[in-house]
């Protein structure tokens, strides 16, 4: 399931995700998805009421993703079945995962998930994506899923970054 090592030109997007537009769907409110992004792997996003988790991801500028770093605590609550979406418009919650073809669906080995694994993407599937939705849909048996570690791997287009764009004020 590893990918192979990602070209030259890729590296992780962290620093491209729009935090402020991105958020996540019964998820505990003591495990928030902020908890993605620090690097401790002792801090999770964690799904509140059962292993089902929806996690939407903005990206400040288009991107081309190659692939996914994904890791779990443990084995039993790291996620075993995920569906990726590539630019849904508006978002989607849990009916709509379910109703829609995903852009991918993903197998994962829980042991693997524990250790982190990268996962590669249907790279052509995801050229131009502005936004992702995972849909986490069984995890290795616990009753509530977690994840320690999230991140993707590609390259940024060269567009404008318009969240960094200031008003000039005339002199």
């Amino acid at each position: 399931m590893a990918a192979r090592a990602p070209p030259a030109e890729h590296s992780d997007l962290t620093e491209l995700i729009l935090k402020t537009e991105s958020f996540a769907l019964n998820s505990a409110s003591d495990h928030p998805m902020e908890n993605l992004w620090l690097g401790d792997d002792r801090l999770t996003l964690q799904s509140d009421a059962d292993e089902q988790l929806i996690i939407s991801i903005s990206f400040r500028v288009t991107t081309k993703l190659h692939s996914l770093r994904i890791k779990s605590p443990d084995a039993e609550s790291a996620p075993t079945r995920i569906s990726l979406f590539a630019n849904s418009v508006g978002g989607l919650d849990f009916n709509d995962v379910t109703e829609h073809p995903p852009t991918q669906e993903i197998e994962l080995d829980p042991e693997e998930v524990a250790q982190g694994v990268t996962v590669p993407l249907r790279f052509v599937k995801f050229q131009n994506t502005n936004n992702v939705t995972i849909f986490v849909a069984e995890n290795g048996g616990a009753e509530t899923t977690s994840i320690s570690l999230l991140r993707f791997i590609g390259k940024g287009q060269d567009f404008c970054d318009v969240s960094t764009i200031h008003e000039r004020k005339e002199g």
